[in-house]
């Protein structure tokens, strides 16, 4: 039963991150047909990103950005948020596969908070990889407990 509220408490998290995805992508959509570069300058400059180290990455960035580019990146973020919410339904409902798939994605993100974290260590850097780590670890554990726990197949 402890499996499930953890199996849940993910799927719930993953859920949120699968819906936040989608928002922004629907954001995306709002700005074609606009001056894209002008928004994409606004948003940054917002967040606080148009100085600092980053300010000419941000800058060659927004340079290229247009029409197709944004429908691009709303086509991509609607696929991964369908992608969260798909594995979010089926840990929600403990599926074998759900959980092969959190694993995967999960594990596939390590390496590069593992790079990030050595390059430039923040606290938040730290939480979020030693909490991608505890969330494989989880669904690693909830795997092999019950690959244990299968019985043999019952003949007809």
């Amino acid at each position: 039963m402890s499996q499930n509220r953890g199996l849940r408490a993910i799927a719930i998290f993953e859920g949120a991150k699968g819906l936040f995805i989608l928002l922004v992508g629907f954001e995306l959509l709002h700005l074609l047909g606009t001056d894209v570069q002008e928004s994409s300058s606004q948003i940054v400059h917002h967040l606080g990103l148009d100085h600092g180290a980053l300010a000419g990455v941000f800058r060659r960035l927004l340079d290229n950005i247009n029409d197709s580019s944004v429908l691009m990146m709303a086509g991509v973020a609607l696929l991964y948020a369908l992608l969260r919410l798909i594995e979010a339904v089926g840990l929600w409902f403990a599926k074998a596969w759900a959980e092969w798939l959190a694993i995967l994605s999960g594990s596939l993100y390590v390496p590069i908070e593992m790079y990030k974290l050595i390059q430039h260590p923040t606290w938040i850097r730290i939480a979020i990889t030693l909490g991608n780590l505890a969330l494989v670890y989880y669904l690693i554990r909830v795997r092999g407990g019950r690959r244990s726990n299968l019985s043999p197949p019952q003949p007809f």
